[in-house]
């Protein structure tokens, strides 16, 4: 029941009293920005009494196996004046683990943070059954390698690329003596490399595609992972040649194939009878290397695809509008957003789409955030 001061604070506290999901707010203007409000929902996940959590920290559930990455993610964003989603692993007041999806954002008032809200979305049950699926893919590899004998092959073939690459620069360091022999062997190298990573990604596709067809009597949740992973083997290969062939894998002005990237994918996609999906792309210069080009296109390539595939159902038209800026904090940062119908918590929560995203931007030393308002936008930055 809502007693008489709450009703005193509107509908709002009322709503965030009375909900399933679990909710905090925090005092950002007071020292360890403690909590200053939590719903019933909040008090059962945590096992703690409402007296137990008003003014402690709003790290109260943070326990020995939470990331501190997660909470220093958290806390940049909050000082940034930004929303963020992360998954995280929490305690009870019994010890017990649970893992949420925390969802923190920052609430203005007169133009300067007043509060931090934060609400909670249980997903320890996912998390179970994701790691049911891992075992299960686990057990798959093993039946395969144990029919096919493909695994003891493609090792072997691997091996011998290593051993291979390794002769060239020996021979290489040992024999190049002056700075034009040395440029001209460079350039032969790069294009050994570059072979060399085609031939990999394209037996990492054929295996996988062997346990595709080895499974096909399965769970259909291990065919769609299977599947998916074979397509985005496939994109990796396709952009890492494009890259290569366009600047020779030296540095690649970025911003202009961005454009060309979003372009073709919306080319290729197959849109219904009357659907109009319009892109701007609004990119500055910026020469790249390509451990940070090729991650950041992957990335964008995702972004694109999801955009593509779940913004404009039913065959409405729409608009992809895709950015690439130097920002004031010495930052690249890049956009891909849609006035779609927005990502559904069920997709955007621990999908292995977004998962990948993450780990392509912590390869460049760099975060990914998305938001899902009248749309959404997914949004990467990295150090410039």
């Amino acid at each position: 029941m809502v007693n008489e001061e709450e009703a005193r604070g509107g509908p709002f506290v009322v709503a965030a009293e009375t909900t399933l999901m679990p909710m905090l707010i925090a005092d950002p203007t007071l020292p360890d920005v403690p909590i200053v409000f939590v719903n019933d929902a909040f008090i059962r996940l945590g096992g703690y009494a409402r007296e137990e959590v008003l003014g402690r920290s709003y790290h109260l559930l943070s326990g020995s196996d939470t990331d501190p990455e997660v909470a220093r993610a958290i806390d940049l964003a909050l000082r940034a004046g930004e929303a963020i989603v992360r998954p995280v692993q929490l305690y009870r007041k019994d010890g017990k683990e649970l893992w949420v999806l925390q969802h923190v954002a920052p609430v203005f008032e007169d133009d300067r943070i007043r509060y931090h809200f934060a609400s909670f979305v249980d997903i320890t049950a996912r998390k179970a059954a994701e790691n049911e699926l891992r075992q299960l893919n686990e057990e798959l590899d093993r039946r395969v390698s144990l029919r096919t004998g493909r695994l003891d092959e493609l090792n072997r073939q691997l091996a011998v690329e290593v051993e291979r690459r390794t002769e060239v620069e020996r021979v290489l360091r040992n024999t190049l003596h002056d700075k034009d022999m040395l440029l001209r062997d460079k350039d032969d190298l790069m294009r050994e490399v570059n072979h060399r990573v085609k031939n990999t990604l394209q037996m990492a596709s054929s295996f996988l595609r062997i346990q595709l067809d080895a499974t096909r009597n399965q769970e259909p949740a291990v065919q769609d992972a299977l599947h998916s992973a074979v397509e985005r083997l496939d994109r990796m290969a396709e952009i890492h040649e494009k890259l290569y062939r366009a600047q020779g894998l030296q540095e690649i002005e970025f911003g202009g194939y961005l454009g060309m990237l979003c372009r073709d994918l919306l080319a290729s996609f197959e849109t219904e009878q009357g659907q109009q999906v319009v892109l701007d792309v609004d990119a500055d210069e910026a020469f790249l290397k390509p451990d940070q080009a090729i991650p950041l296109a992957l990335i964008a390539n995702e972004a694109m695809i999801n955009a593509l595939k779940y913004a404009f159902p039913g065959g409405r038209s729409g608009r992809i509008a895709v950015s690439f800026r130097h920002t004031s904090r010495n930052l690249l940062r890049m956009t891909v957003s849609d006035d779609g119908v927005g990502m559904p918590e069920t997709r955007r929560s621990g999908s292995l789409g977004l998962t990948l995203m993450e780990l392509l931007a912590e390869q460049i030393d760099g975060g990914v955030t998305v938001k899902s308002d009248r749309g959404t936008a997914v949004t990467v930055s990295i150090p410039a």
